[in-house]
């Protein structure tokens, strides 16, 4: 598993922000921001086992942090590269990097696997959520005023914001009552779980 810590208006991540991915991803901890937007990534490497594998990673137009495993991965590169795209190693994500580049949301149509990934266009200034259909990978966001953060733990989420949010007696009460929440909905006023085959933009 890796972690992925997102946050837009506020200052860049401090060392202890950084430190909380550690427990998923033990290998390396990577981060990217500009005046806009944070991200940093906690990787437990599968595929590309060197330092290309640090996440996020870039291109010209996009930024990506990712935590998952694409089967087909060696496939879809197959389809870049007749679309004259190359994908510069081997592995899943950069794969997905390119993909989503070239295609956008229509490269998920492609994807044989799982994943939850942030993925920011830096030109067009959008930052997007993505969970695969059957969400085996978590991922959870929270707005506050003029804040957006996002992390793919509930305490990662936490330890961005200022502002703690309250308890959401709903969700709560809808647990103790089914033993599950509905929909986007946590136990967290506010704290919102990217629902499986969603997209947040």
């Amino acid at each position: 598993m890796c972690g992925i810590l997102v946050q837009h208006g506020e200052e860049p991540f401090h060392h202890k922000q950084l430190e909380s991915l550690r427990r998923r991803g033990p290998d390396a901890v990577g981060y990217w921001f500009n005046r806009d937007v944070a991200l940093a990534h906690a990787r437990l490497s599968i595929l590309g086992l060197d330092e290309r594998g640090t996440e996020p990673v870039e291109n010209d137009t996009h930024v990506l942090a990712y935590n998952g495993e694409i089967y087909n991965y060696l496939e879809v590169n197959a389809k870049l590269q007749s679309a004259s795209m190359h994908p510069r190693w081997s592995g899943d994500t950069e794969t997905l990097l390119q993909a989503w580049s070239a295609w956008g949301e229509k490269s998920l149509d492609l994807l044989e696997g799982f994943w939850a990934f942030v993925i920011y266009d830096k030109h067009a200034k959008i930052l997007t959520l993505v969970r695969d259909p059957v969400g085996v990978k978590p991922l959870y966001y929270l707005h506050q005023s003029a804040t957006f953060s996002a992390s793919s733990t509930i305490a990662g989420l936490l330890s961005l914001v200022s502002q703690r949010p309250g308890l959401d007696y709903v969700g709560l009460s809808e647990y103790a009552q089914y033993q599950l929440t509905f929909g986007s909905r946590t136990f967290l006023e506010g704290v919102c779980r990217v629902l499986p085959g969603e997209i947040v933009t």
